[in-house]
């Protein structure tokens, strides 16, 4: 083979890869603080805000929904096995973590 075919074969499949393996940007607008505030929070747990924002994309589209509601309808402590769930929370994030 020579050099013109091999560079041209090399470049369609370095094409094809960064086709199938790009991630992509959401542009949102919110208001700063509460950017800022989300921004600290993850922070705190150990996440950027990049992997909150994935992780809920994530629950949307495994729920095909999202509950909204003014008061909590379930919080942590009306599970008999907590270290289960936050087990399972922790699980979740792994792979967002670098």
């Amino acid at each position: 083979m020579e050099w013109k075919q091999f560079y041209r074969a090399l470049t369609s499949n370095i094409r094809l890869y960064i086709l199938l393996d790009m991630d992509t940007t959401i542009l949102i607008k919110t208001k700063k603080d509460l950017k800022l505030q989300a921004q600290a929070l993850a922070s705190e747990l150990g996440f950027s805000l990049t992997d909150i924002v994935n992780a809920s994309l994530r629950q949307f589209v495994i729920n095909q929904g999202i509950t909204i509601s003014k008061i909590p309808t379930e919080t942590l402590d009306d599970y008999s096995n907590r270290e289960e769930i936050l087990l399972g929370l922790q699980d979740s994030f792994k792979e967002f973590k670098r």
